[in-house]
């Protein structure tokens, strides 16, 4: 099946590594391993330091009732109100230095123990939605599929959690794990045969094209941008022409690659329970 790559998307990507390049397109052919590799994660809470010094009234009181030594009555309370402000500062600064010491050993711990991409996809797999919102919530959707074995899928792991962090509220964000079993019937619907693969689904629950290989940022955003605009002017069409069959005109999208419903346009809308 040949792939078309729009004007602007020869960009290569480096994967960190100067052994390899991976290019904008590049994809793993499809297998069926057995494995289902589980998922170990750590998670750590600094703790919160508090610190509420109270001083009532009697702390600064002074006496007169002895007329025999009201010096001596005047200079205790006065002592007794600088160690109460000694203390104050002290535990202030003792708090201050702690509050240093948590963030900076919080700092290190991260770089030291650097969160992995592949730990990055089980977690998005783990807080992922249900196929069955496509074309039903009225908001476009990106199916990304992925394996733990595909390396551009690690690679892109980090650019599509910032996407989905920018966009989880208008965009639906559905992760399909290929090394399960029960993953084969999406694949099949969505005729995927290599990874990564992202499926762009439109409101109405149309495969608009499917983005393969290591994905830039940009290309992504600019074709959700279309897909949120075009379910907007959809909407807008239906509460305006609800007496006629006129549908407002669509966008194309400004990224196109892999069609893969060009020989089967009725395969193309996907809905499932």
């Amino acid at each position: 099946m040949d792939i078309v790559i729009t004007e602007g998307m020869a960009s290569s990507i480096q994967a960190g590594s100067t052994k390899s390049v991976h290019r904008f397109g590049d994809v793993v052919p499809m297998k069926r391993p057995a494995t289902r590799p589980t998922e170990n994660s750590q998670s750590s809470a600094a703790p919160t330091i508090s610190n509420n010094l109270l001083l009532s009234d009697g702390d600064f009181s002074s006496t007169a009732s002895s007329p025999k030594a009201p010096m001596a009555s005047s200079s205790s309370s006065s002592t007794s109100a600088d160690e109460l402000i000694q203390q104050s500062k002290f535990r202030n600064s003792v708090v201050a230095v702690a509050s240093v010491l948590l963030a900076v050993s919080s700092y290190l711990y991260q770089f030291t123990h650097p969160v992995e991409p592949v730990q990055l996809l089980y977690t998005m797999q783990q807080n992922s939605q249900s196929m069955s919102v496509i074309g039903v919530n009225q908001k476009p959707t990106v199916v990304d599929f992925w394996a733990p074995w595909c390396d551009n899928c690690k690679l892109i792991a980090p650019t599509l959690l910032q996407v989905e962090e920018e966009y989880k509220d208008r965009v639906n964000f559905v992760m399909v794990d290929g090394d399960k079993a029960e993953s084969w019937p999406y694949i099949e619907a969505f005729g995927v045969d290599a990874i990564p693969h992202l499926a762009l689904v439109s409101a109405d629950g149309d495969v608009e094209t499917a983005l393969i290989g290591p994905i830039p940022r940009h290309v992504l955003k600019a074709d959700l941008d279309v897909l949120l605009e075009n379910a907007a002017a959809t909407q807008n069409g239906n509460n305006n022409n609800k007496d006629n069959n006129e549908q407002s005109p669509r966008q194309s999208l400004p990224y196109t690659m892999l069609d893969v419903f060009a020989s089967n346009p009725q395969g193309r809308k996907v809905r499932f329970q």
